[in-house]
């Protein structure tokens, strides 16, 4: 819920989100969930763990909140 009470309808988020060792090779192999359903997103690879797999992705998607 947004605490001002103003209905964002599809607003830009970028975030970023570390993944252990050995999760995905890469971002090709990730996707964005939100509850049930898979969502629209961006995927970009930041950096990797020494065994080549990736440590940290940057993600862009947009949200709506009522």
């Amino acid at each position: 819920t947004e605490p001002s009470g103003i209905d964002r309808i599809d607003e830009p988020v970028t975030c970023g989100v570390p993944l252990p060792r050995g999760y995905a090779n890469s971002a090709d192999e990730l996707i964005l969930r939100m509850g049930a359903g898979q969502m629209p997103v961006e995927i970009r690879e930041v950096s990797r763990w020494p065994d080549g797999s990736l440590s940290w992705v940057h993600l862009d998607f947009q949200l709506s909140v009522t």
